[in-house]
This record gives C-alpha cells, sequence and structure tokens, in this order.
C-alpha cells in the first residue's frame, strides 16, 4: 500500500489505511521528537512501577506490564528511522491506530482495572 491508500472491508467503517504517524498514540499530540521521548519515559517509568508491585502483583499486572513494554518496544523500533510510525487499522472516524498502540491502551486499561480491585487471582 502507499501513504494515504486505504483498503474498506465494510464501506468507510471498517479497514485498513496507511497512514505514516509523527505524534503520539491514535496520531494524537505534537509532532515532536521531545514529546515523544517524555512518553517513552513515562511509560517505562509505569512499567517499573508495576514491576516493583506498586500498583500490586497478580496475573493482570503482569499482563498490562507485558502490553505496556511490547507496545512501546514496538512503536519505539518503528520511530528509530524516521521518527514515524506506520499505522493501519481503520474504524469509522477514529484516528488510525497500529498493534503497538493498541497493546498500550489495553495494557493501561487493564492496570487501571487492577488498581481498582479487579483481580484475576482466585479468593479464599
Amino acid at each position: 500500500m502507499d501513504p494515504g491508500e486505504s483498503h474498506w472491508l465494510i464501506t468507510n467503517q471498517v479497514g485498513l489505511e496507511y497512514v505514516r504517524n509523527r505524534r503520539f498514540a491514535f496520531n494524537l499530540g505534537p509532532d515532536s521528537r521531545f514529546g515523544i521521548a517524555l512518553v517513552a519515559v513515562a511509560l517505562g517509568l509505569i512499567v517499573i512501577a508495576l514491576w516493583t508491585g506498586q500498583f500490586g502483583h497478580g496475573r493482570l499486572i503482569d499482563l498490562a506490564s507485558g502490553l505496556i513494554l511490547g507496545g512501546a518496544i514496538g512503536n519505539l523500533i518503528d520511530r528509530l528511522g524516521d521518527n514515524s510510525v506506520v499505522d493501519f487499522a481503520a474504524f469509522s472516524r477514529f484516528p488510525r491506530f497500529n498493534g503497538a498502540d493498541a497493546a498500550l491502551t489495553v495494557g493501561v486499561l487493564i492496570a487501571a482495572f487492577g488498581q481498582f480491585g479487579v483481580s484475576s487471582e482466585p479468593h479464599d
């Protein structure tokens, strides 16, 4: 696919669209290397807090840590060349995103649910 090209599975609702994204997740925020570095540091601190037990322990926290770290590393590797990532998932008017963005978002949501007492550990 060429940049800007799209292939819709359901007309203008669900499909693939090639977009080069120089901004944050879901093409939001400024086009800035400093901003991206700041987000990367923040995500790193969140993962460290998760791994050191600051948010508790358990399978959900482990899953959240893996998703956040994997998503951050995936986008970081993609940015090494020209400071952009390839976004391709297209859902109607929702900003385009990629698998790393989805992993980050789901990981943060799982960590948040873990903070509010949702646990994957069996109760006694």
